[in-house]
């Protein structure tokens, strides 16, 4: 009796070791997987730009929820809502939002979204930004940090030729979708920069 009473423990444990164990995964999103780790970096981003941008607007903030949530308990907002790249690293959110009316000169489009002032570069992006908050590439994924900021480059070029217009209008509203940059221990800050992946003006 008891070495049956042994033999259903040790089931009892290694059953749910063996089904933790064995990771499994839908057939279609492993070869979908296996499919983007052949791709080069400009075609992964051509994929998730072509694929992907409206689940950024779906999923995408409000400016007042950001700024309500940084002004809570903003380190546990942040680790529920944003991204960071490593340790050290800032937050990064995408939001959404319409600016009532804007002004534009060179280099920005300035405006205010739910009460906070926010700019949305129109001249010159750099940097890593539309990268990081996206959410769509792993580091992991690529053979070295050069293929990795290859991705920046090309996102921000893409941004630049066909998100932003090439003549702003002078009036209407704007609704804009793009990614900030926050640092959770810091006040919430006085203007939103974005960087846009879509914009939308209207009359």
């Amino acid at each position: 009796m008891k070495k049956a009473v042994k033999i259903l423990l040790a089931a009892a444990l290694c059953i749910p070791a063996v089904v933790f164990a064995v990771y499994t995964e839908p057939l279609d999103a492993h070869r979908e997987k296996e499919r983007m780790a052949q791709f080069k970096p400009e075609e992964r981003a051509d994929y998730h730009w072509e694929h992907d941008r409206q689940a950024l607007r779906d999923a995408a903030l409000g400016v007042g929820e950001l700024s309500r949530g940084l002004a809570g308990d903003a380190q546990n907002f942040a680790d529920a809502h944003g991204r960071v790249l490593g340790i050290g690293s800032k937050t990064f959110f995408v939001v959404k939002g319409t600016l009532p009316r804007f002004d534009a000169d060179e280099e920005y489009i300035l405006g205010t979204c739910d009460g906070h002032a926010v700019r949305i570069p129109v001249k010159y992006i750099f940097g890593n930004l539309a990268r990081d908050a996206s959410g769509w590439f792993d580091i992991d994924d690529f053979q070295n940090t050069m293929a990795f900021n290859e991705i920046s480059s090309y996102l921000n070029g893409r941004i630049l030729a066909e998100v932003i217009p090439a003549s702003i209008p002078e009036a209407g509203s704007c609704f804009f979708c793009g990614a900030v940059e926050i640092d959770p221990a810091a006040p919430d800050p006085e203007c939103y920069t974005v960087i846009p992946y879509l914009l939308d003006f209207h009359e």
